[in-house]
């Protein structure tokens, strides 16, 4: 029997953390990529916003590291634009000077993106989604 709730609860997370995700507009996905093509992980200081410009499942879009969550925004397909909560979260993985973040999740999911351009996540970037991930609320069994 205990066998049988825990694994409710744990399909109960797995089936939340699906249902987390959400789509963004096609005008904010839009606006976001349309500068001028160059990868840039710019941080906005007012909100601690860090966002690069990757390719993900072959398309082209922005990856952005929120206060409250992880969004990937696609430049030409807003149904394929997603976010995450980092109480959804397991862990941002990275190299230093690759090219490459994998989103890894508790349930076992990931998602890799790929940077594009001459930017690469950098320690500082790792450290604050880390930061946030230890810091975001967790569902309690």
């Amino acid at each position: 029997m205990k066998s049988l709730c825990l694994g409710l609860v744990l399909l109960s997370f797995q089936f939340a953390g699906f249902a987390g995700a959400k789509h963004h507009s096609a005008a904010a996905a839009n606006a976001a990529v349309a500068n001028d093509g160059v990868a840039t992980a710019q941080a906005s200081s007012a909100s601690g916003a860090f966002e690069y410009n990757v390719r993900y499942k072959g398309e082209d879009g922005r990856l952005v590291f929120g206060d409250s969550e992880v969004s990937f925004e696609s430049a030409n397909n807003p149904k394929h634009s997603m976010a995450w909560n980092y109480n959804m979260m397991k862990k941002l993985k990275t190299d230093p000077g690759s090219h490459e973040a994998i989103l890894v999740f508790h349930n076992g999911e990931s998602h890799a993106f790929k940077i594009m351009g001459d930017q690469f996540v950098t320690a500082e970037v790792s450290n604050a989604v880390a930061s946030r991930i230890a810091a975001a609320p967790r569902p309690r069994a």
